[in-house]
């Protein structure tokens, strides 16, 4: 009896196996089980999982196979999974059957923050066996206590069951030693580093840890070494001796010729960045014919540029061309008038960026350079620089570019424009006003409050009218037989004078401001009656 109770819990106590699945990197699963079991028992296997990346993971068609010697009773698995903290999600009993080696799976779909998802799966194989069992046998675990690192610092804090870190360092660190702090002096560590060389950028290690008994885990460390090393791979200058090139850092292919008896060609290069170096192939032992010489220009950061010089070397006999002196030189659009013996000029042009400059050369062999020509600006200088075939003769036409200042003309126009706007409103205000003048005036008799004012000052003041103002009642607008009668003895008493009731305002004081020289009446303008009195003004 006591041999049996030993046997059940030495199942019990029995090791455990794990097997680890990555989802490209954002999550792990592990199954654990006992690695033995007897016949006819009933066994739990428990799952883990990790996740690296993602904040958040749902949990979805989940699925638990047991074959062989063993049946599934039930399970259960989280749907639900936070970042970070390893943690069992689910567990499954199995019931052990004859002896022999059942095969348990879990498998589900893991649906990531990020909206992507992944298939995982794990399985275990347990041994079923009726024979004895190690009883005193002591589970090791397969946890860190911590993480030694010779330069940074791991990000998060360690925490045995967090399995991801990351450590920066600075471009300076080129060797890193990493190794783990064992929780048992019975576990094995596999994967440490100790002053191993390390990349720029990212490199990835691996620290598994077992306990003697097919169980293991693992952690991972992920060392980030700052790049900020120069990746320009250009050249600042390059020249040959003997044989002459015009350099341009855009351009890779260069070709000159030099005599036969040249054997080898010397190459100045000088990098942009001192960081980057400089490596010439090709340049000794020429032969008759084509040779390629080779300038490769490596950065700091690895990034190459090669250029090519090909060389032709001619035959014996032959000889090289010494003319660098321009034939012609003709831009679109425009007339230089280029001169043979000038190698300076002016040219006014519009509002072009870059000019469509072709040259002509004397030999055809000789080479040129333009610079200048991009984004041109007033004043700019554009240089055709020239180069004899030979490399010995080289010239330097310049052309002086003037291009006009359509600021003035931009104003000019505004003001012009604005005038001719201005002046006709001008005239149409002052026509507009002077029609409301002699509105108002002519308006003054039809208007009924002007009316018993005018009747009041002009026929019954007048004392040509009284006879006719006694007919009539202060503030009441007169008939129009009154007004006719005022009228007619008016003109008679013109007629009979021979003396036009005419006022000359040109003459009268009042009329300096602006007031009637015969009633004294506040005038609108200069109109030619006035509208209180009926004098004729003029």
């Amino acid at each position: 009896m006591r041999k049996k109770l030993f046997y059940i819990i030495g199942i019990f106590l029995s090791l455990f196996i794990t097997q680890t699945v990555h989802a490209d990197g954002n999550m792990t699963i592990t199954l654990s089980c006992p690695s033995t079991a007897k016949p006819n028992v009933n066994i739990q296997c428990n799952i883990y999982a990790n996740i690296f990346e993602s904040d958040v993971v749902n949990i979805a068609e989940h699925k638990i196979e047991s074959k062989d010697s063993l049946a599934t009773q039930n399970f259960s698995i989280d749907n639900h999974i936070t970042v970070g903290k390893a943690k069992n999600i689910g567990t499954i009993n199995l019931m052990t059957l004859k002896a022999g080696t059942g095969t348990v799976t879990v498998s589900f779909k893991a649906e990531f923050e990020d909206e992507t998802s992944k298939i995982l799966s794990a399985s275990q194989r347990i041994k079923i066996d009726a024979g004895a069992v190690n009883n005193n046998a002591k589970v090791v675990s397969t946890f860190l206590k911590g993480i030694k690192v010779s330069s940074g610092k791991l990000s998060p804090e360690f925490s045995k069951d967090v399995y991801s870190y990351v450590i920066k360092l600075d471009k300076t660190v080129d060797k890193i030693t990493i190794e783990g702090i064992k929780e048992d002096n019975a576990q094995t560590i596999t994967g440490e580093v100790k002053n191993v060389p390390i990349k720029f950028g990212v490199n990835n290690y691996s620290l598994v840890v077992s306990n003697g008994s097919n169980q293991r885990r693992t952690y991972g460390v992920i060392v980030v070494r700052e790049d900020n090393r120069d990746a320009n791979s250009k050249l600042a200058s390059l020249s040959v001796n003997p044989g002459g090139i015009i350099f341009d850092p855009a351009v890779l292919e260069y070709r000159i010729k030099v005599l036969n008896n040249v054997n080898e060609i010397t190459v100045l290069a000088t990098p942009e960045k001192g960081t980057s170096t400089v490596n010439v192939e090709g340049n000794k032992n020429l032969k008759d014919g084509e040779n390629i010489i080779t300038v490769k220009v490596t950065a700091e950061k690895g990034n190459q540029t090669v250029y090519k010089i090909k060389v032709d070397r001619l035959a014996e006999g032959e000889t090289l061309g010494d003319n660098a002196n321009i034939q012609d030189i003709k831009i679109k659009g425009y007339n230089l008038k280029f001169d043979y013996d000038k190698e300076k000029y002016s040219l006014v042009i519009g509002k072009e960026k870059k000019l469509n400059i072709k040259v002509i050369m004397e030999d055809k062999n000789a080479t040129y350079k333009i610079t200048g020509n991009e984004n041109i600006e007033d004043g700019t200088l554009i240089k055709i620089i020239t180069q004899s075939l030979d490399g010995q003769s080289s010239k330097t036409y310049e052309i002086s570019i003037t291009k006009p200042n359509y600021t003035f003309s931009y104003i000019a126009t505004g003001i012009l424009l604005g005038l001719v706007i201005l002046i006709p409103l001008v005239v149409y205000i002052k026509y507009v006003r002077e029609k409301k003048q002699t509105l108002d005036v002519n308006g003054y008799k039809d208007d009924k409050a002007y009316h018993d004012e005018y009747v009041k000052t002009t026929i019954i003041g007048s004392n040509n009218n009284n006879q006719i103002g006694q007919n009539i009642t202060p503030g009441q607008a007169p008939s129009q037989k009154t007004i006719n009668q005022y009228i007619n003895q008016n003109n008679t008493n013109q007629m009979i004078n021979n003396e036009p009731q005419v006022a000359d305002y040109k003459t009268a004081s009042n009329m300096a401001n602006n007031k009637c020289p015969n009633c004294g009446r506040e005038l609108l303008g200069t109109p030619k009656i006035c509208p209180y009195c009926n004098m004729t003004l003029r």
